[in-house]
């Protein structure tokens, strides 16, 4: 089982006597706290994985090389983590089990590995920590991220990246290998003090001890340029392009790639005590159990499950619902269903906005990926000039209740000119021209 720290103890007298836990815990989180709640939540490429308090584990998401398809009699899992499209979970007796894509074997753990006490996952390659502080690695090797340093000892932690590995080693020092096109092995040389790591796709993150983050490796979305103000940090992650920050006060702090809002820190977010990223998708789990996740939802990756939701408001209503430069037929009304647009036939696109009632809905506009509160989305229009309908899908914060709106657009001409202009048995004076605005007739 694990330790239990101070703080844990704390948090429980305190429960005790009726005081919130959730403000509680928030204050006091500390950096061993951040790390073991993040043990519990983690993300792949399409999947996204938790543990519930029975220690057995929850998948949602893509099942398409069988990451959902959970081992038979897995249970008291203490620690979960995710590569591209297979998963590991570590069990309390020390044990690992593997699913998922197997494509390069990274879900065949090796035998008589011994006790681990840490796993970590890359794209295609796992690693395990053992008890003695030694690194032991299977799957892919196609750079080199499973050939274990020669000599590689007193590690307390280790993550992986897509195609690189890192190690956290007992003097605060950080060992890195694999890939290196983009420099996401080559540590900084006055790099110390050093209390967690994470790996995303081609660049890499240290958390010091006074709070601060390093970063090196990729750095064409900014995933790598720590914001200034980022300080008081207790844990970190890495997604493929994107870099997540929790503070000490249960917030959470996003940069880099924003392609699918990954970045995007939902409003109102608190109480967060630990963090996680999958490819392009961030989770956060709070401190009531509950957990939070935002970003690309193709396969269902952030739609968290019930059960890790709470209750939550059951409002699934629209507030407003806009096109840009553009006026629809119908005013807005939350109890009205449909509406409809006309614009000039030709038309390519439309930007249209809907607006939840409560910001802690998602809104979901035709095919493109449920955004918490508002969702601004450009959608093209039929080329044949035919009518587009646009569904859009208002999801209550329960993640229950569902209400649906309709907006289609009909293309309509522009052209306001005739074709011809005739008087029966007379001749105009003038010879008709569709530029022609005036005619004249002598009867």
């Amino acid at each position: 089982m694990r330790k239990k720290f101070f703080t844990y103890f704390l948090v429980l007298a305190l429960l005790m006597i009726n005081l919130n836990l959730s403000t509680i815990y928030a204050a006091t989180l500390t950096v061993q706290d951040a790390i073991n709640n993040s043990k519990k939540i983690d993300g792949g490429s399409q999947h996204s994985l938790a543990i519930k308090k029975d220690g057995s584990v929850v998948v949602w998401g893509s099942n398409d090389k069988n990451q959902k398809e959970i081992p038979l009699n897995l249970s008291n899992v203490t620690a979960i983590v995710a590569g591209f499209d297979h998963s590991l979970a570590l069990s309390s007796d020390g044990k690992v089990k593997a699913w998922g894509s197997n494509s390069n074997s990274q879900t065949e753990v090796p035998t008589g590995l011994g006790k681990v006490k840490q796993i970590a996952a890359g794209a295609h390659h796992s690693l395990a920590l053992l008890s003695d502080g030694t690194v032991r690695a299977w799957g892919s090797n196609s750079f080199g991220q499973g050939d274990i340093p020669i000599g590689l000892d007193g590690v307390n932690s280790i993550t992986a990246g897509y195609a690189h590995s890192l190690a956290l080693r007992a003097d605060g020092r950080v060992v890195a290998w694999g890939r290196n096109l983009e420099n996401q092995v080559s540590v900084p040389s006055d790099l110390t003090h050093v209390v967690a790591i994470a790996a995303g796709s081609h660049h890499s993150l240290a958390l010091r001890s006074d709070g601060t983050i390093r970063a090196w490796g990729w750095n064409s979305y900014g995933q790598s340029t720590v914001p200034a103000e980022v300080n008081g940090i207790v844990m970190i992650a890495a997604g493929a392009r994107h870099s997540l920050a929790l503070k000490s006060d249960g917030t959470v702090l996003a940069w880099g790639d924003n392609t699918y809002n990954q970045s995007d820190i939902p409003q109102g977010l608190k109480n967060v005590v630990g963090i996680a990223a999958g490819t392009n998708h961030s989770l956060a789990l709070r401190a009531d159990g509950t957990i939070v996740s935002w970003g690309r939802n193709n396969s269902g990756q952030t739609d968290v499950p019930i059960e890790f939701i709470g209750n939550g408001s059951n409002v699934a209503s629209l507030k407003d619902l806009q096109v840009k430069d553009q006026q629809l037929n119908e005013t807005f009304a939350g109890d009205r269903m449909t509406y409809t647009l006309h614009v000039v036939k030709g038309t390519p696109s439309v930007d249209v906005t809907a607006i939840a009632e409560d910001p802690k809905a998602m809104v979901k506009i035709g095919g493109h990926d449920a955004q918490p509160g508002t969702s601004t989305r450009t959608v093209p229009l039929n080329t044949d000039g035919s009518p587009t309908p646009i569904e859009i899908l208002v999801t209550a914060e329960d993640g229950k209740t569902t209400q649906g709106y309709t907006l289609t657009v009909y293309q309509e001409s522009n052209q306001a000119k005739l074709k011809d202009l005739q008087v029966k048995d007379r001749a105009l004076n003038e010879t008709f021209a569709g530029d022609r605005m005036t005619y004249t007739l002598h009867v």
